[in-house]
């Protein structure tokens, strides 16, 4: 009697151990870790792991949204105790102020502590490279004073944009007193494809500057390489007038929003011009003394009114010299 007493309480003493570990406990994580930086509109493939810690086989579901509405519900018939298992979900794109979030829907999960799971992304804008060049190739010297030309501009694509984009692609020619032909061509959905655009012929009166110039947007990461300019020399051996550029300068910040400071070396004459090449205001007409010089942009034309958001085009003149800087206003 005495022994079976003693086997009895040693049975009590052993089954809340027993109860304990005899259990169900489903935790789930990232797998692999999301990434804490996406580019925007790049989509973003989860995975999710499943481990039982607990002792008892298990079944669930894992339920997962994106944060706008979408998502998709995946169901484990089983998975016995200290197993796991990854699930693939499908592909979702991260949007601003939004978080991907993984729940489990299960019963008698002793720790429910470890059934959620959530990740934020900080989302940055898609960069890509876009540049010009001459195509064919435009030569140094030329024969003629006086002949038709066809400018032709080939669209290079060093890095590609995740997603489409629009290009703005502008031809400027300048002659010894002003802008005399200006064309723009508009890309609607670019991809990153190397292409060429061709603009109309124009008669060159010699001498000539001629400025090919690309819009690409914010997220260029080389504007250095957007604009492209050709100033020919005649091969006859005539004294060629003078046209020269001023050196090239920062007039103003590539993106700005009125009003903004535009700063320039001694110029007579200061204009703005949109897009297609009409003339938006005078900042500065008449001599100007040696050293930099400060004009006001406040947006607004010749007439006071408020001009919309877009590219135009900063000109400086000073007797045969002239520089021209495409900048983007935006509101």
């Amino acid at each position: 009697m005495k022994r079976r007493c003693m086997y009895l309480l040693c049975a009590l003493a052993l089954l809340p151990a027993a109860l304990v570990a005899q259990n169900v406990d489903v935790g789930i994580a990232w797998d692999p870790p999301l990434p804490d930086t996406v580019v925007m509109g790049t989509p973003v493939t989860p995975g999710v792991r499943a481990t039982n810690y607990g002792t008892l086989p298990a079944s669930f579901h894992l339920a997962f949204s994106d944060g706008t509405g979408n998502g998709e519900t995946l169901d484990v018939p089983v998975l016995q105790g200290g197993d796991s298992i990854r699930l693939t979900l499908g592909s979702y794109y991260p949007f601003p102020q939004r978080a991907f979030v993984s729940h489990l829907i299960i019963t008698n999960d002793t720790n429910p502590a470890n059934d959620t799971i959530r990740h934020s992304f900080i989302l940055r804008p898609p960069s890509y490279d876009i540049g010009l060049a001459w195509d064919p190739p435009l030569p140094d010297t030329i024969g003629d004073s006086t002949f038709i030309f066809t400018p032709r501009v080939g669209v290079v694509c060093y890095t590609r944009p995740v997603s489409p984009i629009n290009l703005n692609i502008s031809c400027m020619l300048y002659d010894d007193t002003a802008v005399v032909y200006d064309q723009i061509v508009i890309f609607w959905g670019y991809s990153g494809e190397d292409t060429a655009v061709s603009f109309p012929d124009v008669v060159l009166h010699y001498p000539i500057v001629l400025e090919c110039s690309v819009c690409a947007g914010r997220n260029d990461t080389n504007p250095a390489n957007d604009t492209v300019w050709w100033r020919p020399h005649l091969s006859s051996g005539v004294e060629e007038p003078a046209v020269t550029l001023l050196p090239k300068r920062q007039l103003l910040p590539s993106h700005f929003s009125s009003p903004a400071e535009l700063v320039f070396d001694a110029a007579d004459r200061v204009f703005i011009y949109d897009a297609s090449g009409k003339l938006v205001r005078c900042l500065a007409s008449g001599n100007s003394p040696a050293g930099n010089r400060v004009a006001r942009f406040d947006g607004r034309d010749s007439r006071g009114r408020q001009i919309p958001a877009g590219v135009y085009f900063v000109r400086l003149e000073m007797d045969e010299h002239l520089v021209s800087e495409k900048v983007v206003l935006s509101r």
